[in-house]
């Protein structure tokens, strides 16, 4: 299959390449978030791209109190005991804006991660301890710096060992990177002309997720993802029709469930028999947390070709930009 890169006008595949090295400025900036007291529970407030930070720290640590709010107003339960990390990669989202205010009024500890923006005046006008990730480029594809960002605030709020891991992430994703561009490129071949559907366990279900979007904004497609084994109680009878037009990617993990196993086996086979073609893929790693980003970076990049394959330009999201003009008319 033909990828052609003078489509790429924003030079989206060397940003793409060069994630490896965001995690480490992500660090640097997030020393300046201060927290003050140990926390009771962690909330993160973000949309769309900036609020996957939360969701891979909510993953990777299941044990810790942390959930991410997604809308306008104030998480469920959230008192003057807790922390709000607020990210905007833009600084402008509406929704985390609103949060961060409403979190202020009551009392609630605060830190914000942006490259500038409203939020970015809300937090040095509020005295708000606040990270500033690199500008220029989508909040999709600057997960490293504010995920890297957050960690620093985790730990600042009692979770031991998070830079630690976030540096034998950026180490791992740089050492497969030449292999994982060829991956992506069959990927986008494989799934050329159907609906990417992803599935995992329920332990990785970013990886799922993330998928999903690198193919709905990297790759101007529509796409959906689910788990094992919740999706075998539903979804799966949705596919006795139509599904010679989907192509299933199947995202393994080692340390998935024996009996999850067998049913991605089993699953795989019936979607097989009736019309559908899918891929299975082993997510390296020894962690959940290298697994995640190990499946970031291939469908960050696989949505990439998939844009170039459909002839498009894979950087911007005009649907989201048409939207967002107008709300504000």
């Amino acid at each position: 299959m033909e990828f052609d890169e003078s489509l790429d006008k924003k030079g989206m595949k060397a940003i793409l390449l060069d994630f490896p090295n965001q995690f480490a400025k992500g660090l640097e900036v997030g020393n300046a978030l201060v927290v003050a007291a140990k926390p009771r529970k962690v909330f993160f407030a973000g949309m769309g791209g900036s609020a996957l930070p939360g969701d891979i720290a909510v993953a990777c640590f299941p044990a810790a109190s942390m959930s991410v709010h997604k809308d306008y107003g104030l998480p469920n339960g959230i008192s003057k005991q807790d922390l709000l990390i607020a990210v905007s990669y833009s600084g402008n989202t509406e929704e985390t804006i609103d949060c961060a205010q409403q979190a202020l009024e009551l009392g609630c500890p605060i830190v914000a991660v942006a490259s500038g923006g409203k939020l970015k005046e809300f937090a040095e006008r509020n005295g708000i301890p606040f990270a500033a990730v690199p500008k220029g480029i989508q909040p999709r594809i600057a997960l490293g710096y504010q995920f890297a960002a957050c960690a620093k605030a985790l730990e600042a709020a009692g979770i031991s060992g998070v830079s630690n891991k976030v540096l034998e992430v950026a180490l791992f994703i740089e050492k497969e990177k030449p292999a994982v561009e060829s991956l992506a490129q069959q990927c986008a071949a494989a799934s050329f002309d159907k609906i990417p559907v992803l599935y995992c366990s329920t332990e990785l279900w970013p990886a799922a997720r993330i998928a999903k979007i690198a193919f709905n904004e990297n790759g101007k497609v529509p796409s959906f993802w689910n788990v094992f084994p919740e999706s075998n109680h539903n979804e799966l009878v949705g596919f006795t029709r139509f599904a010679e037009k989907f192509h299933f990617f199947f995202l393994h993990s080692t340390d998935d469930h024996p009996r999850v196993k067998k049913r991605m086996q089993i699953t795989r086979a019936l979607m097989q028999e009736k019309g559908a073609t899918v891929t299975d893929l082993e997510l390296k790693g020894s962690n959940s947390m290298q697994r995640i980003f190990y499946s970031v970076l291939l469908f960050m990049l696989a949505g990439y070709y998939t844009a170039l394959a459909y002839g498009q330009d894979p950087f911007p999201v005009q649907m989201v930009e048409n939207l967002k003009s107008a709300l504000d008319k």
